[in-house]
C-alpha cells in the first residue's frame, strides 16, 4: 500500500510516518511518487481499561490484486508488555492456529449493487459485476460505496483484532 488515512480517535494520538523510497513509483493513475505511507502510531493517552474495547480505523486504497491476501502487521504495546502481530500462516496452514497473526484480507472481485424498486412498481436491473483491476476512474456512487465498505471493512478488522488480543492475554 502507498498510502493510508488514519481515522482521529477520542483519547488517541496519532502519528503518521512516511518513508523515501528508493526508487520513485508510478501508480496505476499515472501519478509518481516518491514515498509513502510507514507505519501509523496511534497512542492511547490513558491506558484502556481492562475489559473494554478499542477500535482504530485506517482508510487505505487496496491496489487491483484479486485473490492476493493483503496483511496488516501490528505492534501493540502495553503497561505489561508488546505483542507482534506479524504471524502470517504458511501455504494451507490456518490462521487461528497462530499465536499472534496478523490482521489480513484477501482480495476479491467488486461485487453487484442490488437496487431496489424503481418507484413504478418495478425492480431495476441489476448490474454485473467488474474485476478488481477494472474499477476506479470516474467514482461516483459505487466508488462511494466500495470506499464504505472496506472503510467497514478494515473497521471490523482492527476490531477483531484487538478482540483476539484481548481473549489472548493472560490476567494478572
Amino acid at each position: 500500500l502507498d498510502d493510508a488515512t488514519p481515522t482521529a480517535h477520542p483519547g488517541w494520538d496519532v502519528k503518521k510516518v512516511s518513508e523515501k523510497l528508493d526508487t520513485p513509483r508510478k501508480l496505476d493513475t499515472g501519478t509518481t511518487i516518491t514515498e509513502r505511507t510507514s507505519p501509523i502510531v496511534y497512542t492511547a493517552r490513558t491506558p484502556v481499561a481492562d475489559g473494554i474495547r478499542a477500535t482504530l480505523q485506517l482508510q487505505v486504497q487496496v491496489p487491483a490484486a484479486e485473490g492476493r491476501t493483503l496483511a496488516f502487521p501490528v505492534l501493540q504495546t502495553c503497561e505489561q508488555g508488546s505483542t507482534d502481530w506479524a504471524q502470517l500462516p504458511a501455504e494451507g496452514q490456518d490462521g487461528h492456529e497462530l499465536e499472534s497473526p496478523a490482521p489480513a484480507f484477501t482480495v476479491t472481485a467488486a461485487a453487484a449493487q442490488e437496487h431496489g424498486a424503481d418507484g413504478h412498481g418495478e425492480q431495476a436491473q441489476e448490474v454485473p459485476a467488474e474485476p478488481a483491476a477494472a474499477t476506479g476512474g470516474s467514482g461516483g456512487a459505487p466508488a462511494a460505496a466500495g470506499w464504505a465498505g472496506l472503510a467497514a471493512g478494515l473497521l471490523g478488522l482492527a476490531a477483531g483484532a484487538t478482540a483476539l488480543l484481548r481473549t489472548r492475554r493472560p490476567r494478572n
